[in-house]
């Protein structure tokens, strides 16, 4: 199998489902509180992409300002702001998300393949930590853990480690389930050169720690909740 397929065959994959939590009443992991959104007052939202098109959108004052810290910051009390984003259409999956709590990353997202939603949904990821939101964060990145059921495709590995500083979620969660694959013996690709060296490196960490000095396998020690990849509010 080669570098850029899916680390997963038959199905065999890694499970990290991630524990039902009623986010209505969930405070420490997810502080919110009910919202009824208020279409009276609302931002508009210029997002300017590479070629200098601008995409307009218009979301509710209150539930964007109480999401992102970028959005407060910069739109303060006027009603219009603008966004830079190399992929301007991603701000409107990412409106959908706050306003809903729900990911659809297309208007057809049936027709994508596994690796076009892993790579879309690492998107939107950077997209919320750019903005500022972190509840958005946790949400996208348990989703995205839930994509890896169906296998990692090791293609992805770069964008991540290009784009994400030392021990940040996304990294630490490519990295434990490529080490939670090879510890249970499903690993079938095989490392190459032109996989992110830093990459086989953690990799290679973490699964020292997971034996011991006798070199026996050790209990695993990441937990299947997906809390441990959420950033702080």
């Amino acid at each position: 199998m080669s570098p850029s397929s899916t680390m997963a065959e038959n199905g065999d994959s890694p499970k990290r489902r991630p524990e039902v939590i009623d986010l209505a009443t969930e405070s420490s992991d997810r502080p919110r509180k009910k919202m009824m959104l208020d279409f009276r007052q609302q931002i508009k939202i210029m997002v300017k992409g590479r070629s200098g098109h601008y995409e307009h959108y218009q979301v509710p004052a209150n539930i964007a300002k109480a999401r992102s810290a970028f959005i407060r910051e910069h739109c303060g009390t006027n009603s219009t702001m603008v966004i830079e984003e190399e992929r301007p259409w991603l701000v409107r999956p990412y409106l959908h998300l706050i306003c809903t709590d729900q990911i659809v990353l297309s208007s057809d997202e049936e027709a994508l393949n596994a690796r076009s939603k892993c790579e879309l949904t690492i998107a939107l990821y950077m997209l919320a930590q750019k903005l500022g939101d972190a509840v958005s964060a946790n949400l996208i990145i348990d989703h995205l853990s839930t994509l890896l059921d169906s296998g990692l495709p090791v293609e992805l590995i770069p964008l991540v480690y290009d784009r994400q500083e030392a021990g940040s979620p996304l990294r630490r969660l490519f990295v434990n389930y490529v080490a939670e694959t090879m510890s249970a013996g499903r690993f079938t690709s095989k490392p190459a050169n032109r996989w992110h060296q830093e990459f086989l490196y953690d990799v290679v960490g973490e699964m020292a720690k997971r034996r011991d000095a006798q070199g026996l396998r050790l209990e695993k020690l990441s937990s299947d909740d997906t809390r441990q990849y959420h950033l702080q509010s």
